[in-house]
Parts: C-alpha cells; structure tokens; sequence
C-alpha cells in the first residue's frame, strides 16, 4: 500500500512518522517543564518567598502534582496543560511551525 500522506521530508512509514511525532511532542513537552520550573525555582528558594502550596494555588493545581512538574516528570502533563500552566505563571508560550529542511 502506498504511503497514505506523502509528506517530504516525513518518515516514510507510519509507524515511523508516529514515533518521531511522540518524541518531538515529548521534546516540547520537556521544554516547557524546564521552562516552568526555571520561573519557579528562583521563588522556592527565596527564603521569604511563597511556598509550595501558595504556588500551586496560584496555578490552579495540587502541591503534589507541582511537586511533579518540579521533578520534571515530563510522562505526567500533556503539553496542553503544560502550555497553561506556563502561561499561568508568567510565561509566553510560542509555537513555530515551519516546513521541513530540503537539500537542494
């Protein structure tokens, strides 16, 4: 059967195109962690700075789960929910999106 999207530059296979798909979203994914958290820390370690917990209400989530994203255990967020907790902290989220490099 012939390549159902003949997208160039895209892996020829299906199974291929997913598997490079996943591990792009989780290179975002992980970006935005790293992001997030690098806007955090720097509170968390000021000592009259606000706490775990204040931090997590402010973000709208549990302590434990921003003790997760901390740890940046990138498998528990989806980079929808990372994207808003992101910009719930401060942050400005953009995506690029451009075509693949062709050679000439």
């Amino acid at each position: 059967m012939p390549n159902p999207l003949p997208l160039p530059g895209a892996p020829a296979t299906p199974r291929r195109r997913a598997l490079l798909g996943e591990r792009r979203v989780s290179e975002l994914r992980q970006t935005l962690i790293d992001a997030i958290a690098a806007r955090l820390q720097p509170l968390l370690d000021a000592e009259d700075g606000p706490t775990q917990a204040e931090i997590a209400m402010i973000l709208g989530m549990p302590r434990s789960r921003l003790n997760r994203l901390l740890k940046r255990d990138v498998e528990l967020f989806a980079l929808d929910s990372l994207a808003a907790i992101a910009a719930r902290a401060g942050l400005t989220v953009r995506v690029t999106v451009r075509r693949p490099y062709r050679k000439s």
